[in-house]
């Protein structure tokens, strides 16, 4: 009985690992999504602007959009 009772703590403490690592999965996925929807709403409302600012003479793209790729 003693030997049961060991096997189903096993399997409780398990299962809680399992839960808690999908938990931290879904939230990083989650960060991420996020991230990459702000970073996606950021670009688009400051297209606009760069269309208006002034174009780098050599490679033709707006300076902020220069700015913005060397950040990548």
């Amino acid at each position: 009985m003693a030997c049961h009772q060991i096997s189903l703590e096993i399997n409780i403490s398990l299962n809680l690992v399992v839960v808690v690592v999908v938990l931290v999965v879904v939230e990083v996925v989650v960060v991420v999504v996020v991230v990459v929807i702000v970073v996606i709403v950021v670009v688009v409302k400051l297209a606009p602007l760069e269309v208006e600012q002034d174009w780098a003479p050599k490679t033709g793209q707006p300076i902020a959009w220069i700015g913005i790729m060397r950040v990548f």
